[in-house]
């Protein structure tokens, strides 16, 4: 499956399956009952982690990651919504916080979270913490190819708002007037990272390839 991708992004959605996690859903769960989408995310994780192909994984998927690598999630938190300012826990030890500024705002828009503790350390840590919530993450032992992990949404940045109504237009226009520009930063990463890996596959078929 992952022959000739270069890099792998998980998007936003609806909650994960509690089941994934050891837990029951709940009235305030907000998902359909189809595992079907969880399955392939899992197998994406899986050939990112195993085959060293650059990793973005946003809200929901930056859940997912996590839970794979054995972190539990609150399954409900108050609604967090709007923009959030944010600090790298020790920035010089890590990637992303080697990057970018120490403090940024970024927006954010969930009701779940992954919890502080227990913490899945293994192969992955926490970068951003932020009132008991992890944020943001990286490996922990980044040897083939980072994997970039927020839960916060980097990509609203400079984004042309869908509302219909005004006020609607307006609240998506001030968002964007407060979240940091080094948002940005994430992106650059990642391209950077997947131009790095198409690359490296190109000359590793070059070098593969019989001569004539």
């Amino acid at each position: 499956m992952s022959t000739g991708i270069n890099c792998i992004c998980l998007p936003g959605g609806e909650d994960i399956p509690p089941r994934l996690y050891g837990a029951e859903a709940t009235e305030a769960t907000q998902w359909s009952g189809d595992y079907r989408r969880s399955i392939l995310e899992i197998a994406l994780i899986d050939a990112a982690f195993n085959k060293g192909i650059p990793l973005m994984a946003v809200c929901r998927g930056f859940q997912m990651v996590n839970v794979l690598f054995g972190a539990q999630l609150n399954q409900h938190v108050p609604w967090q919504l709007g923009a959030q300012r944010f600090q790298f826990n020790t920035p010089a030890k890590h990637l992303l916080g080697s990057k970018l500024p120490n403090s940024f705002r970024s927006a954010v828009s969930h009701h779940q979270a992954v919890k502080q503790e227990p913490f899945a350390t293994d192969h992955i840590e926490p970068t951003i913490i932020y009132n008991g919530m992890v944020k943001g993450a990286e490996l922990k032992y980044p040897v083939a190819a980072p994997m970039v992990l927020t839960q916060f949404h980097p990509e609203y940045l400079n984004t042309q708002s869908t509302e219909k109504t005004y006020a609607g237009k307006l609240k998506a226009n001030a968002l964007n007037l407060v979240i940091s520009t080094s948002n940005d930063e994430f992106f650059k990463l990642f391209g950077t990272a997947s131009l790095t890996h198409f690359r490296r596959n190109k000359v590793n078929i070059e070098l593969l390839t019989p001569l004539r």
